[in-house]
């Protein structure tokens, strides 16, 4: 993460860039997807479960991975409301 202008905040995780700014509209929140593709589903659910369950994230959850037909797939709900999907 990088500092950006006017209260935001730059992220990279992988190859993807995205823009955070301290900004709360809940419908806005409820409704936003973010896909990743990563190389290996398991490690980021592990990590993402590890994350939730020690930190302090109230609202924040994970389901199980998945196998979507032949693609394994996992979901993350920020303390927001934002869905995060992992796909390998």
């Amino acid at each position: 993460m990088t500092v950006g202008w006017g209260n935001t905040m730059d992220c990279r995780l992988g190859g993807a860039v995205f823009r955070l700014q301290n900004y709360y509209v809940k419908d806005w929140a409820e409704n936003f997807m973010m896909k990743f593709d990563v190389d290996d589903v398991d490690a980021w659910h592990r990590h993402a479960k590890r994350v939730i369950d020690e930190g302090n994230f109230a609202h924040a959850r994970y389901d199980m991975p998945e196998m979507v037909g032949d693609t394994p797939v996992f979901h993350v709900w920020d303390p927001c409301g934002v869905l995060l999907i992992f796909v390998g």
